[in-house]
C-alpha cells in the first residue's frame, strides 16, 4: 500500500521553490546504472532438470516535473509537481530443453518460464513556498500517491515428436500456464520544508513528512491454464 513505512518518497524540499524567479517548468528523467540478478535453479522440471532465471533491469532516480509561478513580488510561489518513483521493475526469464528417444519416438521438449515484478508510485499535488528573507524560505506540499504493483508468472512447454518408423512429425504445446496479480491504491500525505541559502553555492534544508493516509485500493487476479 502507499502507506507502507518502507516506501521511498521523492527527495523533494518544497521550500526550495521560494528561491526561484518568475514562472518556471522543470523536468528530469535520470538513468544511473543497470542491475543484473540471477535466480539459481529458478526454473525446475522433473523431466528436463533445472536452469537459472536472469533479470536485467536499470536503476533510475525519480522521474519528475514541476510547474511553478511566483506572485506578490516573488515572495510567494505556487507549484504543481509530479514524481514517478520505481521501487522495483524486474523480469526474470529462462528456458530449458531436452531430448528423449525410446527407439520409436524422439521427443524434443522446450520449457520456458518468466516472472515479472513491478512496483511504482506516482505522486502528484500542489506546493506552496514563502520566502521569509533573501536567504530563508519555508514550504509545504500535499501529495496524492498512487502505488501500482504487478506480479506475473508464465510457463509453457512445447514438445515436438518424431516417429522414426513413419517419419511423422507432431508439434504440441504440452501446457501453457499464466497467472497475474495487480494491486493499486491511493493515499494522501504532506511534506513540510525549510531551506537556508547563505550563498549562491551553499544551501541547507530540513524536511518533515506526515504518515500517508490510505484512501482506497483494489486488486485483480487472472489465471489461465491450458
Amino acid at each position: 500500500m502507499a502507506s507502507s513505512p518502507g516506501l521511498r518518497r521523492p527527495n523533494y524540499n518544497p521550500a526550495g521553490l521560494g528561491f526561484l524567479k518568475g514562472a518556471q517548468f522543470s523536468g528530469a528523467l535520470q538513468y544511473y546504472g543497470t542491475d543484473t540478478q540471477t535466480l539459481r535453479d529458478g526454473l525446475r522440471s522433473p523431466t528436463l532438470g533445472s536452469a537459472d532465471l536472469r533479470s536485467d533491469s536499470f536503476f533510475a532516480t525519480p522521474t519528475s516535473s514541476v510547474l511553478s509561478h511566483a506572485f506578490a513580488g516573488g515572495r510567494h510561489r505556487l507549484a504543481y509537481s509530479t514524481f514517478l518513483v520505481t521501487n522495483e521493475n524486474k523480469l526474470y526469464a529462462g528456458s530449458r530443453g531436452g531430448v528423449t528417444d525410446d527407439g520409436v519416438l524422439q521427443r524434443t521438449s522446450t520449457l520456458k518460464v518468466s516472472w515479472r515484478a513491478q512496483d511504482q508510485v506516482l505522486y502528484l499535488g500542489p506546493s506552496y513556498a514563502l520566502r521569509l528573507a533573501d536567504t530563508l524560505a519555508i514550504g509545504v506540499s500535499v501529495f496524492a500517491a498512487r502505488r501500482s504493483q504487478t506480479f506475473d508468472l508464465a510457463a509453457d512447454e512445447q514438445r515436438d515428436e518424431h516417429d522414426s518408423q513413419t517419419g511423422a512429425i507432431r508439434q504440441a504445446v504440452f501446457y501453457d500456464d499464466y497467472a497475474s496479480v495487480s494491486l493499486s491504491d491511493w493515499a494522501v500525505l504532506a511534506r513540510l520544508g525549510v531551506m537556508w541559502t547563505p550563498t549562491p553555492t551553499l544551501s541547507a534544508g530540513l524536511t518533515l513528512h506526515t504518515r500517508s493516509v490510505a484512501l482506497r485500493g483494489e486488486g485483480h487476479e487472472s489465471v489461465k491454464s491450458a
